[in-house]
């Protein structure tokens, strides 16, 4: 049995887990072969109705440094947000129970952080295919590509104004100082989906040391039966409109706004109107009064409505000339912009 007092912990790996069976093993068996060894990895069975919670109890019972608590089925964001309270080591990064690690991920990104005094460390993401087997490292979001120029090592978000909204918002591959996340009340929002929008975008604002470790140590999982992506019949994607709404606030609160609103409202009114396009029938009339609503707000802003890409200012000006639903659906559907180059 691996034993580790609590004074020796120095990350945190935080693991929602909800009816992963088939993946699970694989995700625990990446996190306690980690060469960095003093870790302790908080398990959160979020109601898991499969046999998740029995796998995690035999990793348990060989191993001390896998946690497992359980609680009603309440979402990620609400488990990962108790996995923060649960952690005491020194940084918190968190996996997703599906995905899995390079066995060198933690020290890594450990390192990093004590050798520069960072509050954040991230490393480039390889996309796994579950139904084809194959690996990509070539998708510019998930390799950082947007850091190529970047001529500092350790830097922080004002260094990065031109592209701080392309940044991959993923949660999961980054480490985080626990007083960065303590001292500044950063957790997720509960009952919404994108939540990794709203955490990275605080802690990114934020930290005021940050460092990319060049090397791909997070596997993330693509296709896989069952996940949030994967679901195409039910598809409601609206939360997308309240996330960018909380976007705003972070943005105000932290006296960013105006650097950031043209470039904020360009990014996000692109992916609200690509996620439109992939919400299920049933619920595009919701999605087009929640989203008619906000845009009253944001395109109050002359200078935000001046400088919209025309694919976007183009779209949304059809959504705000149309007296409802059904008016705009007879004007001209928007058309899937995901593919669109003239961002």
């Amino acid at each position: 049995m691996n034993v580790k007092k609590m004074e020796d912990i120095k990350v945190s790996v935080i693991v929602p887990v909800y009816n992963v069976a088939k993946y699970l093993a694989e995700c625990l068996e990446s996190l306690v072969n980690q060469t960095l060894e003093d870790i302790e990895i908080i398990c959160v069975n979020d109601g898991s109705t499969d046999n998740s919670l029995e796998i995690l109890e035999e990793y348990a019972e060989k191993d001390s440094r896998v946690k497992v608590f359980t609680i009603e089925n309440s979402g990620v964001s609400l488990a990962r947000n108790f996995g923060i309270e649960q952690a005491k080591g020194d940084y918190i990064g968190f996996v997703d129970s599906d995905d899995y690690v390079n066995e060198y991920m933690f020290e890594k990104l450990y390192l990093s952080c004590v050798q520069n005094d960072l509050d954040l460390a991230m490393c480039k993401i390889s996309i796994f295919d579950d139904e084809t087997g194959e690996v990509n490292n070539d998708l510019d979001y998930y390799n950082l590509k947007v850091f190529t120029n970047l001529d500092k090592e350790v830097f922080n978000s004002e260094d990065t104004t031109s592209f701080t909204n392309n940044i991959v918002v993923n949660v999961y591959n980054k480490l985080y100082k626990k007083s960065l996340l303590e001292d500044n009340s950063i957790e997720f929002p509960v009952n919404l989906i994108f939540e990794d929008e709203v955490f990275f975008i605080k802690t990114y604002l934020t930290a005021k040391r940050i460092f990319v470790v060049n090397e791909f140590l997070y596997y993330y999982r693509l296709n896989r039966a069952g996940s949030i992506t994967y679901l195409e019949k039910e598809n409601n994607y609206v939360d997308m409109v309240y996330i960018y709404k909380k976007e705003r606030e972070i943005f105000k609160e932290m006296g960013k706004y105006d650097k950031y609103k043209v470039l904020l409202a360009n990014r996000m009114l692109f992916l609200i109107l690509a996620r439109y396009t992939q919400t299920s029938p049933k619920f595009k009339e919701n999605y087009y009064n929640v989203l008619k609503e906000d845009l009253k707000e944001v395109l109050a802003d002359e200078e935000i409505m001046n400088n919209l890409s025309l694919n976007v200012r183009t779209r949304v000006q059809k959504i705000m000339e149309s007296d409802n639903y059904e008016e705009f659906k007879k004007n001209r559907p928007i058309q899937n912009i995901l593919n669109s180059r003239s961002m």
